[in-house]
């Protein structure tokens, strides 16, 4: 979290991500923070009251432009955003995320991803572990980087401390 910086200053971040995936992030969090601060205008407005109706809207209205904003996630840039909200500690992105699409279309992202998934941090091999069912591991090609290996471990070391 940057803290005492001014609206107007810049401020310069140093990343070590994918930059189309960062900048989707910056985009999707824009959302959230822009509709959150139209919910404050409106309670500072209404003197520190809002009305429920009025709030569901406005957080209704909220919801449906960040689906919107999910929208543009596919099985090619899926994993690099997933990645980069965990990098960045954005939990909240990163689960609306694996929610949304990577929860559903795992096998094909997985199997359509070109890069190489060996360095990918195991905190996340161990959340894939824990999320997908064993049809779609089941789906999953083996790779040269053995990922699949990865996480049929990181399975077993789960039951094994159960």
């Amino acid at each position: 979290m940057i803290k005492s910086v001014d609206r107007t200053e810049g401020v310069e971040i140093t990343m070590n991500c994918n930059a189309d995936a960062f900048n989707w992030i910056i985009e999707f969090v824009k959302i959230k923070t822009t509709g959150d601060d139209r919910i404050e205008e409106a309670m500072i407005q209404g003197d520190g009251f809002i009305s429920n109706r009025l709030k569901e809207d406005m957080l209704s209205e909220i919801d449906y432009e960040l689906c919107c904003k999910m929208d543009d996630i596919n099985n090619q840039n899926c994993l690099n955003i997933l990645v980069t909200a965990y990098f960045l500690q954005l939990n909240w992105v990163y689960t609306k995320v694996w929610d949304y699409y990577f929860s559903r279309n795992f096998s094909e992202v997985i199997n359509s991803c070109k890069i190489s998934l060996s360095n990918i941090n195991q905190v996340i091999v161990k959340d894939i572990a824990n999320r997908i069912s064993d049809i779609q591991l089941e789906r999953l090609e083996e790779r040269k980087d053995k990922f699949l290996s990865n996480v049929y471990k990181s399975r077993i070391d789960q039951k094994i401390i159960m």
